[in-house]
């Protein structure tokens, strides 16, 4: 964890490096110069490894500039691009202070983030209107760790666990049946796969489900049938119906790297012997799509959300919303829940998906389409409400869905051209 620490920011340094090398080689002016850092900064911060994948597009959604719903169209990898390069204006005028065109730069910042600011706006303005919508229950125990109840009650340990389910569920229900019910990651604290619904546990889910008549999605564990050679342990979203059926199981792709497993442990096993703390969680199959009475749903497992390639992948199979349950429980009261939160809900403006997220601490919240956030529950409370979340009958195709499989593509290709351009400027010098 460490050796990851000491090169997670590494990017930062590779694009200075590069840009002061392609700098001196060619000898850049520095207008040029600046562009050519803000590219490489955009481009290794793509390419770079990273646990939580921030970039500098996200500021703009949570500080509520319109200039962030142009991600409909090019992501906010792209939109990050954008900042560096208003950013390398600022730097300009920074460098040609006092002289006399020191201002030309800012004036041009200006007249960029007043253009951006427009045309999301007008982008914003032409969104329809949704055409459907479903009530939706999301429920927040504010159980984040099981191991204290492990400790206070031992093998029950489950009981005050799903006991607290079933409170709130009945709590929020009793008054409106809403479409759906979402629990957050791993809320039932048990296997749910289909071969493990015979135990005691599971068949009290089954009845209270039916007692209720609710269709029910829970984070829980998972685990590969019985007779398979080695059991794997997962952490699943499952989908129930009302009659108390198991209709659908998504497994966790994307896995938290020292949390659910020990990168590069595949080629070196005595790395899972140095950290023993470090679970190791299987990996599932990827992309799905589930669906319940003609909505479908892109089932996403807390992290996943922050990768808009794989959220992407899910939700071109046609999905009409995203489901998003999560436990950032871990980190306290530290800013990471809503460093987190922001990132999911960007999902819904490059989408254009409404998302529902289900947290066990919070922030639980419905975002709408546009990234609106329709409901947001407070932190580390117990919280449960219906909420009307709209969302379109034939989903929209966005042209960052059509894209974002190229994007590794299109940032090499703004090297490429940011190169060319810096040859040939210094080829006019010369000449």
């Amino acid at each position: 964890m460490l050796l990851f620490c000491c090169i997670s920011n590494l990017h930062i340094v590779f694009a200075a490096l590069v840009a002061h090398f392609v700098k001196i080689k060619l000898n850049l002016r520095p207008a040029f110069y600046f562009v050519t850092v803000a590219v490489l900064y955009a481009f290794f911060e793509y390419i770079w490894p990273s646990i939580f994948p921030w970039n500098l597009g996200y500021p703009l959604l949570f500080s509520g500039l319109k200039t962030a719903q142009l991600a409909e169209f090019v992501g906010f990898n792209i939109l990050s691009l954008f900042v560096l390069l208003l950013n390398s204006l600022f730097a300009m005028s920074f460098y040609r202070f006092p002289q006399k065109a020191w201002s030309d730069a800012i004036i041009l910042f200006l007249v960029l983030l007043g253009l951006s600011e427009f045309l999301g706006q007008l982008t914003l303005k032409k969104l329809p209107l949704a055409d459907k919508s479903s009530s939706i229950a999301i429920v927040q125990t504010n159980m984040g760790s099981f191991e204290k109840y492990w400790k206070q009650y031992g093998q029950n340990f489950q009981l005050p666990i799903i006991n607290k389910l079933f409170e709130l569920t009945e709590n929020v229900v009793k008054t409106k049946k809403p479409d759906l019910v979402v629990w957050p990651e791993n809320a039932f604290p048990t296997n749910l796969d289909s071969y493990y619904l015979f135990g005691a546990y599971q068949q009290n889910l089954i009845e209270f489900i039916k007692k209720n008549n609710i269709n029910l999605i829970t984070g829980g564990f998972s685990q590969s049938e019985p007779s398979a050679e080695g059991n794997i342990d997962y952490s699943g979203l499952f989908l129930f119906n009302s009659n108390g059926e198991l209709k659908g199981t998504y497994r966790k792709h994307i896995l938290l790297a020292f949390g659910e497993y020990i990168p590069g442990s595949n080629y070196f096993p005595f790395l899972k012997k140095l950290i023993p703390e470090v679970s190791e969680i299987g990996r599932g199959i990827g992309p799905s799509m589930l669906s319940l009475n003609g909505l479908n749903i892109t089932p996403v497992i807390c992290y996943e959300a922050i990768y808009p390639n794989l959220v992407t992948s899910f939700s071109n199979m046609g999905s009409h919303i995203i489901v998003n349950i999560t436990n950032d429980s871990w980190y306290g009261d530290f800013s990471e829940q809503q460093q987190h939160f922001i990132m999911s809900v960007a999902r819904s403006v490059e989408l254009r998906k409404p998302q529902v997220r289900a947290t066990n601490t919070g922030y639980s919240a419905v975002s709408d389409a546009s990234g609106k956030v329709i409901v947001k529950s407070p932190l580390n409370q117990e919280w449960a409400q219906i909420v009307n979340v709209p969302y379109y009958s034939v989903p929209i195709k966005t042209l960052f869905s059509k894209i974002e499989s190229y994007l590794a593509y299109i940032f090499s290709l703004l090297v490429l051209l940011i190169f060319l351009i810096d040859i040939i400027s210094h080829v006019k010098k010369r000449t």
